[in-house]
C-alpha cells in the first residue's frame, strides 16, 4: 500500500488541513463550531485543540484503516484501478473542506454549509455510483 503513488498523494492532501489549521490555529476563539443542524446554524461546538487537530487526525485514521481495508479484500480484483485511486481521494477532500469550514465559520464569518455538504457528498455518490 505505501508504494501505491495515490495513495501517498492522498495522505500529502492531509498536509493542506495541517497547514491551515496551524495558519489559523491563534486567530480562533477557544471554542469553534464542529457540528451543524439542517438549518446550517452551528449547534456543536469544541475546543479548538480537538475541533481541528483530533477531527484531522480522526480522519487520517479512517483513512488509513479503509485503504488499509480496501487493498487487503480478497474481492480487490473486481475493483478497478480508477476506483481505488478516487477512493483513496474521498477522506482527504472531505477533510479539507470539514476544516475550512471550522476555520471559516471560527473566524466568525458564516455561508450556507447545508448547501456545500449537500454538493459534496453528491458529488462523492454520482463519483461512486458511476
Amino acid at each position: 500500500m505505501l508504494k501505491n503513488k495515490w495513495f501517498m498523494f492522498s495522505l500529502a492532501l492531509f498536509v493542506i488541513p495541517l497547514v491551515l489549521n496551524l495558519v489559523f490555529y491563534n486567530q480562533l476563539p477557544d471554542v469553534v463550531p464542529t457540528h451543524f443542524d439542517v438549518n446550517g446554524q452551528v449547534d456543536g461546538t469544541m475546543p479548538k485543540f480537538m475541533g481541528l487537530f483530533g477531527m484531522l487526525f480522526l480522519c487520517l485514521a479512517i483513512h488509513v484503516f479503509t485503504c488499509f481495508v480496501s487493498v487487503k479484500d480478497p474481492k480487490r480484483n473486481n475493483i478497478p484501478d480508477f476506483m481505488m485511486n478516487i477512493l483513496f481521494m474521498i477522506c482527504p477532500v472531505i477533510c479539507i473542506v470539514t476544516s475550512m469550514t471550522i476555520i471559516y465559520f471560527g473566524l466568525g464569518y458564516s455561508f450556507d454549509v447545508g448547501f456545500v455538504m449537500n454538493i459534496l457528498v453528491g458529488v462523492v455518490l454520482i463519483v461512486l455510483g458511476n
